[in-house]
């Protein structure tokens, strides 16, 4: 609590903690306080400017803004914080394994990994998901895949430094198992690093959500995201500039928030 109220003094850390939040019970309680259904279409009303009925205005079928805005950060947060957790459990697993074991492992992990950290995360992403069909599920799983490489790396290098401590030569001398080694002593002392690691990955995966929907590889209409959102908008923009400004002003307040979380975690 102390080291909390201490991160919390900092007024930019504050509104990125209180914007997550903010988004965070958006996504929950969206359905209560939109002003619209998220896909109801109102065709006399197309692309109505903001104004008191409609905060954020509306798009070309009419739809309102705002309420596609809080719909759609259910999707992004779900897919996003989903595809953080099972990439950063990935790579936690072989960042283990590989500083562990060492030897023909490792050399054979790292540079498996390095080829694919080789290629941008959405390009492989993309190329994947062509081939697969875009879902959901796809997309949290591709992701996750493109991140473990980034995770493992960092955990490799925090493990090296606690792998030869006495506390693990007394647990190889007891008869312990490897996976008992890596998951019950060592992982304990890396959980600071994971969760640093956590926050970082999860501004790149949100990023990776909306890059790929607005790619047309990511979630599919009607269904209301950010990224779908802006390519929906694109062709409309010199007539309704609020039907791209306001989903990207999302999108960037997320992952600024959770950016500026991140550095200050990785700096404490």
């Amino acid at each position: 609590m102390a080291r909390l109220r201490t991160l919390l003094r900092s007024p930019g850390l504050t509104l990125a903690v209180l914007v997550l939040l903010g988004w965070l019970v958006i996504a929950v309680l969206w359905p209560l306080i939109a002003p619209y259904g998220p896909t109801a279409q109102t065709l006399t009303s197309r692309y109505a400017p903001p104004s008191a009925e409609h905060w954020l205005g509306t798009d070309n079928l009419g739809r309102d803004v705002l309420s596609r805005i809080l719909a759609g950060s259910r999707s992004v947060l779900i897919v996003g914080i989903a595809a953080t957790t099972l990439g950063v459990a990935i790579g936690t697993t072989l960042g283990l394994c590989a500083a562990f074991y060492r030897g023909r492992v490792d050399e054979l992990l790292m540079r498996s990994l390095d080829l694919l950290m080789a290629f941008p995360i959405v390009v492989i992403a993309s190329v994947i998901l062509a081939m697969l069909g875009p879902s959901q599920l796809n997309l949290i799983v591709v992701i996750a895949l493109m991140l473990a490489p980034y995770n493992a790396r960092v955990v490799r290098s925090a493990v090296l430094s606690w792998r030869d401590r006495d506390f693990i030569a007394a647990a190889r001398m007891r008869g312990e198992s490897g996976a008992y080694i890596l998951f019950r002593e060592l992982l304990p002392n890396i959980v600071g690093t994971i969760n640093v690691e956590f926050t970082m990955r999860l501004a790149l995966s949100i990023f990776a959500v909306a890059t790929l929907s607005f790619l047309g590889f990511g979630i599919q209409p009607p269904t209301p995201d950010w990224g779908l959102m802006v390519a929906e908008g694109r062709p409309f923009y010199q007539i309704a500039p609020w039907v791209v400004v306001a989903p990207a002003a999302a999108i960037a307040s997320l992952v600024v928030a959770v950016n500026v979380l991140a550095q200050r975690l990785r700096a404490s």
